[in-house]
């Protein structure tokens, strides 16, 4: 399961700028996109995927990694991919 995860994670630059910002404490969609230069609607569209896999969730507008979300993200830094 974690492979798939990962791989989902790293074919789209929104998805990985998302996982990395949101690691760093980051919740807000359209601070993600203004530091990363991506258009917002791309990265609000990337967050939905994100989200459906149950790897982050939304709270009052603020979005944070689930414990599934964790555990990708900590196997992607072991495997030095991000």
């Amino acid at each position: 399961m974690s492979e798939i995860d990962e791989g989902f994670i790293l074919s789209n630059k929104f998805r990985k700028a998302i996982l990395i910002e949101l690691a760093s404490g980051e919740k807000k969609i359209k601070r993600i996109a203004k530091k990363h230069h991506l258009i917002e609607r791309m990265v609000e569209r990337a967050m939905k995927e994100i989200e459906e896999e149950k790897i982050t969730r939304e709270e009052n507008g603020n979005y944070f990694l689930t414990d599934r979300g964790k555990k990708v993200l900590a196997d992607l830094k072991a495997k030095e991919a991000i």
